[in-house]
């Protein structure tokens, strides 16, 4: 009879899944508690915050959470680096979306105590969350609870996914927990029935992310260093591991997410292993023209570079590292048309360039003449161009194809002022200076 009575009722509920709300939705109902005095940026502070779950809106209202002045748009992230670990093991991306802190990918290339050198500035790393504490202790004991019903393989898989990011792979969150996929797919599925954790994308089913950022943040602020640590070195390890030995995809596939590699070793206390992948995403960026995070990747591997050695040896070939990472800046300075930063990133790349490495020196010198051509500066131009021929002239073997071609670019660069002064005779000098080599 209680049986019957159960179904009965059963059959008189109906169980109506709730989304969240929308802007205009989170608007009404923050400003119904507040009255109408919020502007458009704490408009959307509070939607990035409380991604339109009811709760949290009213409760982050009634605790005065709002900022006065708003934060910084949130629209470049550190992953460019940093997406490296929002992506959690998606192709094709750099930049986070929701869950790393606002980076500014402009940097302060000031010199120091004179105009050759400079050194960029050791920014704090980018964190992977928001501060949880911050929140309304509401909603803080509404998360822990979450997590607190789950079974401890459960809580420490919802740890690696937080480590991977907002959204992660199947493969990625498989490989970095170190457990068979029957175990993973059984603690995704209970983390899957409490709503911790939705598929992410339509028809994609081997891609998660978390039901609310805040969930992710908590878990991740709960971990001891140690432990994250741990988990990021795992996290990096497995991203290597799917990525490079992919056979449909291998090295296209690893430069897809050489930003997410070197950030989880950065935060693994592995800044050796860091600086390369950081170069790589630099470069892969760059051939995007992504010059923003182009720029933050080279800045962040200079910076470790130089954080975490002695000193640049010119014996142990760290300054062909430091060099090229310097040159690679620069030329993406030149590109957005940042002369000035081009100009000292080319400069410091010289000093750490030996003597006996004549074509590689004489290069520098001929980027940094053009970056006197904007606002034009004829006589600097051809000084530092004059500098490049003279070390050319010094090196021993010039019939390499490398030396060719760099003394060709030299004199071609040397024309530019040439032809906006309307200097015609010097123009015709260089030109048939050059033709026998070029025509041989």
């Amino acid at each position: 009879m209680f049986e019957a009575d159960r179904d009965a009722k059963r059959l008189l509920v109906t169980e109506i899944a709730l989304g969240p709300l929308s802007t205009s939705e989170t608007t009404s109902l923050a400003e119904h508690i507040m009255g109408p005095q919020l502007d458009p940026a704490m408009i959307d502070t509070l939607y990035q915050e409380t991604e339109g779950n009811p709760l949290f809106v009213v409760e982050m209202v009634r605790a005065g959470a709002l900022p006065v002045h708003p934060p910084e748009p949130k629209t470049r992230r550190a992953a460019s680096l940093q997406d490296g670990i929002s992506a959690g093991g998606q192709l094709g991306s750099l930049a986070s979306a929701r869950d790393a802190t606002t980076f500014h990918p402009s940097i302060n290339l000031a010199p120091t105590r004179d105009a050759t050198t400079f050194h960029p500035p050791i920014r704090p790393l980018p964190l992977l969350t928001q501060a949880v504490s911050t929140l309304p202790p509401t909603i803080q004991t509404v998360l822990a609870a979450r997590f607190a019903q789950l079974s401890p393989f459960a809580r420490e898989l919802a740890n690696v996914a937080a480590v991977i990011g907002h959204e992660f792979a199947f493969a990625v969150l498989a490989q970095a927990s170190g457990e068979s996929e029957d175990a993973v797919v059984r603690g995704l599925d209970e983390l899957w029935q409490r709503r911790m954790v939705r598929v992410q994308g339509a028809g994609t089913a081997e891609t998660y992310d978390f039901s609310h950022n805040k969930l992710r943040e908590l878990a991740y602020a709960s971990l001891s260093p140690a432990h994250q640590r741990l988990l990021h070195r795992r996290v990096a390890e497995a991203l290597v591991e799917i990525y490079a030995n992919n056979p449909s995809g291998g090295q296209v596939n690893l430069d897809a997410v050489s930003g997410q590699i070197a950030a989880h070793y950065e935060h693994a206390g592995l800044p050796v292993r860091a600086i390369p992948y950081y170069r790589r995403a630099g470069e892969v960026t760059s051939h995007v023209y992504a010059n923003a995070e182009a720029i933050t990747a080279f800045q962040r591997a200079i910076t470790l570079l130089e954080t975490h050695s002695a000193g640049l040896s010119r014996h142990d070939r760290q300054w062909e590292e430091a060099a090229s990472l310097y040159e690679h800046l620069g030329d993406v300075f030149e590109r957005i048309g940042q002369h000035g930063e081009a100009r000292q990133a080319y400069q410091q790349a010289m000093t750490c360039v030996p003597v006996q490495e004549g074509v590689w020196l004489a290069r520098l010198h001929r980027k940094t003449a053009k970056t006197w051509n904007f606002p034009p500066n004829p006589a600097e131009v051809l000084r530092a161009c004059r500098e490049a021929e003279r070390i050319l002239e010094q090196v021993a073997v010039k019939s390499e194809t490398k030396w060719q071609q760099e003394w060709i670019q030299t004199q071609i660069e040397q024309l530019h002022p040439f032809f906006m002064g309307a200097r015609t005779q010097e123009m015709t000098r260089v030109i048939e200076k050059a033709r026998p080599v070029i025509e041989q």
